[in-house]
């Protein structure tokens, strides 16, 4: 697997440009597509090998992360920097700016000739190298940057033109980011809390334009610990000092699912709801270019928009009949008169395209593909797949089918249960699942009860559900789909990971069906896994809360946490099992998947155990994420009698 060839892309401020960032092994390029021309060219390259990079001052291994216009003239972009510790590279001032093996750089340059200059911040007979705050994009001449330095963290306004620095805001080191209103201004922060708080603990401060003093607002968590906050910041409102929330219902009369509200810095409360689906979680939202809420945004099956402005709602409906029903179409960007859309395009069998729609012709013109080289012919289909639970729940997962299979075969299934499992699957391009069925396997993706996005009542249905509820329905779910005879009963395996894993291991060890399991980073102990909570969180009182909520608690519910414990029916284990964990896991530690190795060899069953040095829970890179997916086609194709095509590309 490979991340996207192309990538970032934005629109300039007239819609008539459009920038992204082509990758290829050896770099990056800066690319501007011009929709007047329809012609693309390369204002920088990166080097991903370590020769020369871009600007004066580096010689690394460079990639770009971020991209954004400043009107039609100029773009500012992001470099991830690999540096030469050996003294090779002399670079800059590291003290100043708490460089690691890997930092961040961010340049400027016009659009016509190309003329490039880093982002630097003079502040008296200083220079610092900081780091993009925003970019903003009423303010021609200037930028909002950052610097953590050994005093603290500090904001800078800095002119592009002469690159003086403003000093906006000094905080201490405790400070991880800020928020930004429509107005430029330093509204909220993000504060550290607890030792353990890089694992998704932050405590939002905020305060309105004017004032000085900073107020506790809520927690704000991130990854796995999502749920556990109130709401997540989605972007600044109209108002100075406002931000639109997507705000999880507190009250019964605030409805069963997440809603779009306005939270105010200045009274630190949220406003009531102003955009909300009776059925699914909102997620994002359409705004103009002065931050008018025009729709709210969620996903059904594929991304979809419930618009309060009714032109937006008839641009949207023209954009749609332009593509099949189960096309995801995300406005990424609109010109600053809202004449122009940048759309990202993907579906199940699609990975991924960039297009300009121009809302007045009613046309779209192809800018770019993501993933340019991935073969197409071999994508599966993937189709909603619905079934009925055993206590009569009407459930729906999605079920992809292989268009490699012989001629007269039904194809063999695996069964591939989400993570979280506060998450959910999509009808989209999903990485694994495109992978499994270019191998010749159906995949089946089932949202069980306890998945998130379908509102609060579905999501608590698998609290304290694990083994319970929650593998019923993944159960229910199978059995559904062999009785559709479009797969082969006889072949079935079982891959999952985070939660998902765990459900692997669960089903293997209960399930007859299946003919092997794969479980990575999968909790085995439910025991162990609340115990290493309790000892390695115990200042994260909020985080050990919620997983004595979901999983369970260790004194009233010990009796059932260990009856729904893998580890302890390793002698009910028929088929041969997979297990993959990375040794720098924080989420589910590595020590889950070491036991479960030992416990299934003991009971003389079949496992295999790779473990992966300094590997976490997520964030994989592509050569990890490749491993990954290599150890798992072998071992499909060991238990399901499926072998790996000669040569597919997977990538770019």
């Amino acid at each position: 697997m490979a991340e996207p060839a192309v990538s970032l892309a934005a629109l300039s401020a007239s819609g008539r440009y459009v920038a992204f960032v082509r990758s290829d092994a050896d770099g990056d390029d800066l690319m501007v597509w011009d929709a007047d021309t329809h012609e693309a060219r390369s204002l920088v390259r990166t080097n991903g090998n370590g020769a020369q990079a871009i600007g004066p001052h580096y010689k690394a291994s460079t990639r770009m992360f971020s991209l954004t216009w400043k009107g039609d003239g100029r773009l500012v972009y992001g470099v991830r920097v690999a540096y030469d510790w050996q003294g090779k590279v002399p670079l800059v001032n590291a003290q100043a700016t708490h460089l690691s093996a890997r930092a961040r750089a961010y340049y400027s340059v016009d659009r016509v000739g190309g003329k490039i200059a880093p982002i630097e911040a003079k502040v008296g007979l200083e220079t610092r190298m900081p780091w993009l705050l925003d970019s903003l994009r009423d303010d021609p001449d200037h930028i909002l940057t950052w610097t953590r330095e050994l005093d603290g963290v500090k904001v800078f306004k800095v002119s592009l033109a002469d690159r003086s620095a403003e000093l906006v805001q000094a905080d201490d080191n405790g400070v991880t980011e800020y928020v930004i209103d429509h107005s430029g201004a330093v509204v909220g922060r993000m504060r550290l809390l607890g030792g353990h708080s890089g694992y998704g603990w932050l405590l939002l401060e905020g305060r309105a334009p004017g004032e000085t003093a900073w107020n506790r607002i809520t927690e704000i968590h991130r990854d796995e610990l999502i749920p556990l906050s109130d709401f997540e910041l989605l972007g600044p409102a109209e108002k100075p000092g406002q931000f639109y929330v997507a705000a999880k219902p507190k009250k019964p009369e605030d409805g069963d699912t997440v809603s779009i509200r306005i939270l105010d810095f200045k009274t630190r409360e949220t406003g009531p709801a102003i955009a909300q689906n009776p059925k699914y979680d909102m997620r994002g939202m359409v705004q103009d270019r002065d931050g008018k809420l025009l729709g709210g945004c969620y996903f059904a099956d594929v991304w979809r928009c419930d618009y309060t402005d009714k032109a937006e709602a008839q641009a949207r409906e023209a954009l749609g009949a332009l593509f099949p029903a189960d096309h995801d179409l995300v406005v990424l960007d609109r010109s600053d008169d809202g004449s122009r859309w940048l759309v990202s395009v993907s579906a199940p069998n699609e990975p991924g395209r960039y297009v300009l729609f121009d809302r007045k012709s009613g046309k779209v013109e192809p800018v770019a593909a993501r993933f340019p080289r991935v073969p197409a012919d071999t994508l599966g289909h993937m189709q909603r797949f619905e079934w009925t639970s055993r206590d009569g729940q009407t459930l729906a997962g999605y079920l992809t089918e292989p268009v490699t299979a012989p001629a007269g075969q039904k194809p063999p299934l695996v069964v591939l249960p989400h993570g979280g499992p506060e998450a959910r699957d999509y009808l989209e391009y999903d990485r694994w699942a495109a992978f499994l069925s270019s191998r010749g396997y159906a995949v089946f993706q089932p949202n069980f009860r306890g998945s998130s996005g379908f509102g609060k009542a579905f999501a608590e249905a698998g609290y304290k559900q694990w083994g319970g509820r929650m593998q019923e329905d993944i159960a229910d779910g199978v059995k559904a789909v062999l009785a559709s005879g479009r797969v082969d009963p006889a072949r079935v395996c079982v891959v999952g990971a985070s939660f998902g894993g765990y459900a692997a291991l669960h089903a293997g060890a209960s399930d007859p069906t299946y003919r092997c399991v794969v479980s990575v980073a999968g909790d085995a102990d439910l025991i162990r896994t609340l115990e290493w909570e309790h000892d390695v969180f115990h200042d994260a009182v909020q985080r050990v809360e919620y997983w004595d909520k979901t999983i369970g608690d260790l004194k009233t519910d010990r009796a059932k946490l260990e009856a729904a414990s893998p580890i302890r029916m390793v002698d009910r284990f028929k088929a041969p099992v997979l297990l993959i964990h990375g040794d720098g896991d924080p989420i589910v530690s590595v020590d889950q998947s070491r036991k479960m190795k030992d416990a299934l060899k003991r009971a003389g069953k079949s496992v295999r155990y790779v473990e992966l040095p300094d590997v976490g829970h997520t964030g994989w890179t592509r050569e990890t994420e490749g491993r990954i997916l290599g150890e798992i086609e072998r071992f499909l194709g060991e238990n399901l009698g499926v072998a790996a095509p000669a040569a597919t590309t997977t990538g770019r």
